[in-house]
């Protein structure tokens, strides 16, 4: 069993639990969460091999306050009500493997991610406001042939030592390579600016001997490097803990969650979410992208 605080990442500009976990947890593997805006960060724990017939899964179980979170088609475990979470939410975080998930049966063949989310506490009211703000920006950019360069590379390559296609559709000829050689537009530049990531919570707790209360709200937005990308998510939380008589004990709680994510679907070559990224970097500098201030 591994355990962590969530007071450890609480203060991090993420919008998704899982990718704050990155490098936190012995045993405990995150991927993505932090490509796009919105993008689901995946979990597994040690390394997990699955064989089913009917499409299996190497998804940990996510129990969350005791309650298995499952999804009611397929019946595999199900991650959506752990991303939804907001750290500050999140009391602490434990990952049971091998032998200390047993108590979950098969489910838990893949691990189990164990969440206790925050509880009122005894005192006075205690109001907590906190906002963090990020900037997200590239640090290289592969580099790309100019236009010229394009030309002479795609003549060889089809030229005699070549493909040796010496098709029209194939070469440019040498009136052609002098037109294009002080061209150099590049789509994915004029495109791409720095991203900025805003998060808002704030949380109110207390309560005496025989009720406790606990409430929070969170809104993160996240906009992307390429204007068409945003991401915005509500959550609230509000519970309360009430003690009836000696040893009964009542507790309610009420949670939920909205989110909007706006992206591309560029179907050039297929559906993939990296498409407009590798449409706009790929495409040969000597095509403009407007022409007479229309897209090309």
């Amino acid at each position: 069993v591994v355990s962590m605080k969530a007071d450890e990442i609480e203060d991090l500009p993420l919008g998704i639990l899982g990718s704050a976990l990155v490098g936190r947890m012995a045993g405990l593997s995150v991927s993505g969460g932090t490509t796009r805006p919105g993008s689901a960060a995946t979990l597994t724990i040690r390394n997990p091999t699955t064989w089913s017939k009917d499409g299996g899964t190497n998804d940990p179980l996510y129990v969350i306050d005791g309650v298995e979170q499952i999804d009611p088609y397929t019946l595999n475990s199900d991650a959506s009500a752990f991303n939804n979470l907001d750290p500050s939410e999140v009391e602490s975080i434990s990952v049971l493997k091998d032998g200390a998930a047993a108590i979950y049966g098969s489910r838990a063949a893949n691990g189990v991610v164990l969440v206790q989310t925050k509880r009122g506490q005894l005192g006075k009211p205690r109001i907590s406001f906190s906002s963090s703000y990020g900037v997200n920006d590239e640090i290289y950019r592969s580099k790309m042939l100019s236009a010229y360069q394009y030309a002479q590379y795609m003549n060889i390559a089809n030229g005699v030592y070549g493909k040796n296609d010496a098709t029209v559709a194939n070469l440019f000829p040498e009136d052609e390579l002098a037109a294009i050689q002080g061209l150099n537009y590049d789509w994915l530049d004029q495109a791409w600016s720095a991203s900025h990531m805003l998060r808002n919570t704030v949380n109110v707790s207390g309560g005496h001997e025989n009720v406790t209360y606990f409430a929070g709200l969170s809104q993160y937005n996240q906009n992307g490097n390429l204007a068409s990308l945003n991401y915005n998510k509500y959550t609230w939380r509000a519970g309360a803990d009430i003690k009836v008589t000696a040893g009964l004990k009542i507790g309610l709680q009420v949670s939920g969650a909205y989110s909007n994510k706006v992206k591309t679907f560029n179907k050039i070559g297929g559906e993939n979410d990296e498409n407009d990224y590798k449409t706009l970097i790929e495409t040969p500098r000597y095509i403009p992208p407007y022409v007479s201030g229309l897209p090309v």
